[in-house]
């Protein structure tokens, strides 16, 4: 039952054991025994044609990272290229450099819908990955790709802050025809964690993030702020009990949140590193067992 960003995480945790075996997982998914023609790198566990964030060229670099075998990324580059183009093409449906997918791995996460929804997060992700392939075609000296994929990092960022930035509440949002969805999640830390915003925007999405009334807890950062209406800590009461987005803290998300910050605000970095390595140990002790999300007021370890 893949997941693509779930087996993207995984490939980085697997470098701290066995790097052949991160190397083989992202071989396997980027190769023509599973990768279609057209680019698309088919997942989810329900549905083939579902989707979460493409983030094989993050992945990817982050392998690389560990033995600095530079072949591996000359082989993969071209697979990336395809799913890059791919991704453009399938979620940039009316050409104005931003996103939208459905849910995009976060199961109940608050989105507007129809019409003309466009995602905070999943255009944040797109941004990243350009910026992924922008630094991966540098490593392996693929110049002209350098500027392309900086020409599309610049162009979709632009985009980002120019419509889905709400500079009245000082947050990314979702948005369709009728405006933006008010709901402060992970869908808005995203272009944060792609480097979007600007020196001021950040001061005010720290000012979020930091808060223990919305996103921070001593467990690490909530999925969704705990002034919303819709606010669930832990198990959903609302039909999705086994994968919830609306509180909980998820370990992917606050893992890349860590290494954001350790570019802007190292201290604040090393804080929220503390806290998730606290709970994620005091949970194991606890349960003999990792947790896919944990309880954002009581740091218990739930879900698979």
């Amino acid at each position: 039952w893949p997941a693509m960003w779930d087996t993207c995480f995984q490939a980085k945790v697997a470098t701290l054991a066995d790097v052949k075996l991160a190397k083989r997982d992202l071989r396997l998914f980027l190769s023509d025994r599973w990768q279609t023609e057209t680019g698309h790198v088919p997942n989810v566990e329900w549905s083939l044609e579902g989707e979460t964030p493409p983030l094989f060229a993050w992945a990817a670099w982050q392998v690389y990272e560990t033995d600095g075998e530079i072949s591996f990324l000359e082989e993969l580059f071209p697979r990336l290229e395809m799913h890059y183009g791919f991704v453009r093409k399938a979620y940039d449906r009316d050409r104005d450099n931003l996103h939208t997918g459905g849910f995009m791995g976060m199961d109940n996460i608050p989105r507007p819908g129809p019409p003309d929804e466009e995602q905070a997060d999943l255009s944040g992700w797109v941004a990243f990955f350009a910026r992924d392939m922008a630094q991966i075609a540098a490593e392996i000296g693929q110049a002209q790709r350098v500027g392309f994929y900086q020409d599309e990092y610049d162009r979709i960022v632009t985009e980002i802050n120019a419509q889905l930035w709400d500079p009245e509440t000082g947050f990314y949002y979702d948005r369709n025809g009728s405006g933006f969805l008010l709901e402060k999640s992970y869908a808005g830390l995203i272009p944060f964690i792609a480097g979007a915003p600007d020196a001021a925007q950040t001061e005010r999405i720290l000012a979020y993030l930091t808060n223990p009334a919305e996103f921070w807890t001593s467990y690490g950062v909530r999925s969704l702020s705990a002034g919303s209406a819709i606010y669930e800590p832990g198990h959903s009461e609302t039909g999705w009990k086994n994968s919830n987005w609306r509180g909980p803290i998820w370990l992917p998300i606050n893992y890349l949140l860590v290494q954001r910050l350790k570019e802007t605000h190292p201290d604040l970095a090393d804080q929220l590193r503390e806290a998730l390595i606290a709970n994620v140990e005091a949970q194991w002790q606890a349960t003999g067992r990792f947790w896919e999300y944990y309880h954002a007021e009581t740091g218990q370890g739930l879900g698979a």
